[in-house]
């Protein structure tokens, strides 16, 4: 298969439905855009096999690789080094890695002596992928952490995108009653982003007092802000055990709050058991991105209490401006 165009997208198997969804966005604005297969294989004794699909050496000179990935297991970090460093050594001048899911972000700092500070190696093992003639680009979706652009080592372009927008465009589209709303946050330390969603909505905020990890929350927490006969719309960044979600509901609930939802940069329960209690908990709904497979799932798809917002037209918005000034075609004259 040959490639016409000069902007190549490749994909991690796991994330071609949004890998599909830029695509179609970047054509409708009709940037021209060829799709590349990757063979990927395991043998045996449980060695990987992977193989860009170009009909011959040359096939990749001088174009801009755009690579799509949801990184959600130590898996996915192999595959973007060993692609992305196959990619520039295939003539790939420019290599744009989209990571709308980043896992071990949370792993971010050592609390304790001795433990390993996984995002940080992470980001290691990233910026030694080298640099290709124009550069390498990499776009994340709500990091856990600011901080964690500049783990980067070397130079390459760093670019976090919000998803404050769709977020805030799927409850305003919800019909709900805004004068009966109040922004939570799952702990004391989301009060940037939660005092962010409240300015948006022009609503009280209330905490749940609570130090610890959103996953350690109970229902005897204790609630900061009047909730009464109100309803509550959780603002997290990352949801990662259903538990999070069931306490920190109950723990509303339980200060007097009619009902609660959440809204989710990332939903990244992966468990089907934990899902599966979500859909039976006292919490109304889950308003996430899409920027994690699992919610591509037929079992959160078919729950009507899973509201899920594609985030890739916001991704492709930000490609169009850094993708090549050549990407439409030219006009004969």
């Amino acid at each position: 298969m040959e490639f016409p165009n000069q902007i190549i997208m490749v994909n991690l198997e796991s994330s071609k439905y949004f890998a599909d969804a830029i695509y179609d966005e970047l054509t409708d604005q009709g940037v021209h855009i060829s799709r590349m297969g990757i063979k990927r294989s395991q043998y045996p004794n449980g060695e990987k096999y992977y193989k860009l699909e170009i009909p011959n050496a040359f096939s990749l000179l001088g174009k801009t690789a755009l690579y799509v990935g949801s990184i959600v297991s130590d898996e996915d970090i192999f595959d973007v080094q060993r692609i992305g460093y196959t990619l520039a050594y295939s003539g790939i001048k420019r290599r744009i890695f989209v990571i709308p899911f980043l896992a071990y972000s949370s792993n971010d700092r050592a609390i304790s002596p001795g433990e390993v500070v996984v995002s940080k190696i992470n980001h290691t093992l990233f910026s030694s992928l080298g640099a290709t003639d124009e550069g390498n680009v990499f776009v994340f979706l709500d990091l856990h952490t600011a901080g964690l652009l500049h783990y980067f080592e070397g130079s390459c372009l760093r670019i976090e995108l919000y998803g404050q927008r769709a977020l805030c465009d799927a409850i305003y589209s919800a019909g709900f009653d805004m004068s009966k709303v109040v922004i939570g946050a799952p702990n004391l330390r989301d009060s940037k982003w939660v005092n962010s969603y409240a300015s948006e909505f022009k609503v009280p905020i209330a905490f749940v007092t609570q130090n610890s990890t959103l996953e350690e929350n109970s229902p005897g927490s204790l609630v900061i802000g009047d909730v009464q006969g109100k309803h509550v719309i959780v603002y997290s960044d990352l949801i990662r055990s259903s538990s999070a979600v069931i306490n920190v509901t109950k723990t509303y609930l339980n200060a007097g709050a009619s009902s609660v939802d959440f809204m989710l940069s990332h939903f990244a329960i992966v468990d089907e058991n934990q899902i599966k209690e979500i859909a039976d908990s006292p919490v109304s709904g889950i308003y996430a991105t899409n920027s994690h497979p699992i919610t591509q799932t037929e079992l959160v798809r078919s729950s009507p209490k899973f509201h899920i917002i594609d985030i890739a037209p916001y991704f492709a918005r930000c490609l169009f401006e850094m993708l090549p000034s050549d990407r439409f075609p030219r006009l004969s004259v």
